[in-house]
Order: C-alpha cells, then sequence, then structure tokens
C-alpha cells in the first residue's frame, strides 16, 4: 500500500466523500466501501488522534461538507442516467 502526504481539508473530505457513497451504497459495495472509510479513518486517527478526529467529524462545517457531497452525488447520479441536460461551454479557442 502507498502511502503519501496530503493536506488535511483533502483527507476529511475524502472521508466525507466515502461516507456519502455509504449512505447510498447497495450491498454489495457496501463492506468494501465500509472497509475503505475504516482504512482511512484509522490512518487519521493514527496521525492526529481520536479527540481532534472525533471533535472534526462532529463539527458542524464537517456535517455540512457531508451534505454538499451528498448533493454533488445526486446531481452526478441524476446525469449519468440521462435526467440532466448540461449544455457545453462554447470556447473561443
Amino acid at each position: 500500500m502507498l502511502r503519501i502526504s496530503l493536506d488535511e481539508a483533502y483527507v476529511f473530505d475524502l472521508l466525507s466523500i466515502y461516507q456519502v457513497k455509504i449512505n447510498n451504497a447497495q450491498d454489495e459495495k457496501l463492506n468494501q466501501l465500509k472497509k475503505t472509510y475504516d482504512l482511512l479513518s484509522n490512518e487519521i486517527v493514527d496521525q492526529i488522534g481520536q479527540d481532534l478526529f472525533s471533535k472534526i467529524i462532529s463539527s458542524i462545517e464537517y456535517c455540512e461538507l457531508i451534505k454538499i457531497n451528498q448533493i454533488v452525488f445526486d446531481f452526478l447520479k441524476r446525469h449519468s442516467i440521462g435526467m440532466v441536460n448540461i449544455k457545453p461551454i462554447k470556447s473561443g479557442f
């Protein structure tokens, strides 16, 4: 497994995306998503400690991040089945 340095904001955004995927997963993918979420959570806790981790994931800001990522997830899901019509952006190039 690779270990790379990432910005804290990115790591918690990634964690919140996994939470959204877990919340929306079907049986087949749910277990793998939970394992990945747990792995990432444990790595974060190992680096910042349980107290700070718990404080962050129970914060209003983190809850808002999950809500925003759910909106993005829903948008992408609708788009992938053709329910959203996106016009291409015209470029001057």
